[in-house]
């Protein structure tokens, strides 16, 4: 089953073991993930009622694990008291990049992304790295040109989703931020075929495309950077969609973003219950691939699925795991 406590920010040694009620924790590909639990007050000891009221958002993190695995950590956000039990939320620790600005000018050329992602993090820890959040130089195969001017105080984090858009995906796996390319095939789950609970529900993508432009940056000269990413011979026809993308310097990273934008639309998404037996649930990490097989009443879903969000949904004494997957090429 899982365990959660509550902690300092970093890392630091356990405060208190949380007895919760209900917790439900979820791990995203390209995003922030969540964690949500309600800690009955009945039975606390003075101690444990000591640290929970006192608990405090940002500078105190909660974390979840599987046996002694830690499955997700991130700060807390601000605690709900009621005379009954405490509710406690959490951002997983990519949360940090929402409030952190590049402060450094930085020009890339010709740079890998994965480079240039984990340059963006490093400048958004330069000032204060207690978040304690480990991640190392990754190169995705994907080349560009980027520009970071300090003045325009951006967003690390959109810098970094930005580059996502242009095929470098991410996710936390506990304190450590994991890149890949949405380009490769990446690290590879167990086969899921037979763990996967029948009746899934399907979730078909909001907008389909079979040819995708990307607009980049407009140069002093009135030139434009654009890239098309065309499928061939879709059976739906031409379906056209345009996106803007100012931060786009370069046609290779522009040709990527499109092609990135054309991978997100075909095939069926669905999200299923992983059925009792399968582990260890610390190996379901977004952004892997894993081979599926699971009837969705008239139709079969086969094939190669990215794994792309796993949530944890715990009483005491029962645990139910769901993935959302999508279909890619490998």
């Amino acid at each position: 089953m899982l365990r959660a406590t509550l902690t300092r920010r970093g890392g630091a040694p356990s405060l208190a073991e949380l007895p919760y009620s209900t917790l439900t924790a979820t791990r995203l590909a390209n995003e922030v993930g969540s964690v949500s639990l309600a800690v009955p007050v009945g039975g606390l000891n003075d101690d444990a009622r000591r640290k929970l009221g006192d608990a405090t958002a940002w500078r105190d993190e909660l974390a979840v694990y599987d046996d002694r695995s830690l499955l997700w950590v991130g700060p807390l956000m601000p605690p709900a008291f009621t005379r009954e039990a405490v509710t406690l939320t959490g951002k997983d620790l990519f949360a940090w990049f929402d409030h952190r600005v590049l402060g450094v000018d930085r020009t890339y050329r010709a740079t890998d992304l994965g480079i240039i992602f984990t340059g963006h993090a490093a400048d958004a820890m330069r000032r204060d790295d207690s978040p304690g959040i480990t991640v190392s130089p990754t190169s995705v195969g994907i080349g560009g040109d980027r520009v970071v001017t300090a003045k325009q105080r951006q967003y690390a984090g959109d810098a970094m989703r930005e580059l996502c858009r242009s095929g470098v995906d991410f996710t936390m796996n506990g304190r450590e931020l994991v890149l890949s390319s949405s380009r490769s095939p990446g690290t590879r789950l167990p086969v899921l075929a037979g763990h996967l609970a029948d009746g899934p529900s399907t979730a078909p993508p909001a907008d389909v495309a079979t040819e995708v432009t990307i607009l980049g940056v407009t140069r002093a000269d009135g030139s434009q950077v654009v890239a098309t990413a065309t499928r061939d011979a879709p059976p739906e026809g031409l379906l056209q969609v345009v996106v803007n993308e100012p931060a786009v310097l370069d046609k290779v990273s522009a040709r990527h973003a499109a092609l990135t934008a054309l991978d997100a639309s075909p095939g069926l998404p669905f999200t299923a219950t992983l059925l009792p037996g399968w582990a260890p649930w610390a190996d379901l990490v977004p952004n892997r691939i894993c081979r599926v097989a699971v009837n969705a009443g008239v139709r079969d879903l086969l094939g190669d699925y990215r794994l792309v969000s796993v949530t944890f949904n715990a009483e005491p004494g029962r645990l139910g795991v769901s993935g959302t997957f999508v279909p890619v090429e490998v």
